[in-house]
């Protein structure tokens, strides 16, 4: 049922939410608050209209699949002093070093480093420290538009995850 529901319909005027960068660049142009993604990299080489290929200092970031699901892959790196960047597993590396092992990744998938989002503070005691999210089923009703039909509020379990979601 669930693919004959996609099925229907004039499918060019969806957005590919699975492509994380497309999703970020629609979003973005169309007044919605994003995760500024400062690199993205596809086949070993750096997306060119993506981000100017620096990092920001001081900024925590985020490393993802572009085309990703259930976090696998996902990396969270804190920024330390010096220019370097700390991972939930505890390595640690230079900004240089940081950019080339993305690059290194996305031979295998295509890559993106965006900015590291944080929980608000009202509901930072719940979690042990990855984002928080809401994740919002839709549906097309029988009128053809979006109606939301469940919601669930996801939260990591571990201080080591980088990720809220069902696979982690």
């Amino acid at each position: 049922i669930y693919r004959a529901l996609k099925q229907r319909g004039d499918r060019s005027k969806f957005v590919r939410i699975n492509d994380k960068l497309s999703f970020s660049s629609f979003f973005g142009r169309n007044g919605l608050r994003v995760a500024p993604v400062f690199a993205a990299f596809r086949a070993g080489l750096r997306v060119g209209n993506v981000g100017d290929g620096t990092l920001p200092e001081g900024q925590d970031l985020f490393v993802k699949k572009i085309e990703g699901r259930g976090g696998i892959g996902a990396e969270l790196w804190l920024a330390q002093p010096h220019e370097r960047y700390r991972n939930n597993k505890g390595e640690e590396c230079s900004r240089e070093d940081l950019i080339g092992r993305v690059l290194g990744y996305s031979k295998q998938a295509d890559y993106l480093i965006q900015a590291r989002l944080v929980n608000h503070p009202d509901i930072a005691d719940l979690t042990p420290g990855a984002l928080s999210t809401v994740r919002l089923l839709t549906i097309l009703n029988e009128q053809g538009e979006p109606e939301a039909v469940n919601a669930a509020f996801r939260m990591a379990i571990s201080k080591t995850s980088a990720v809220d979601n069902f696979h982690a």
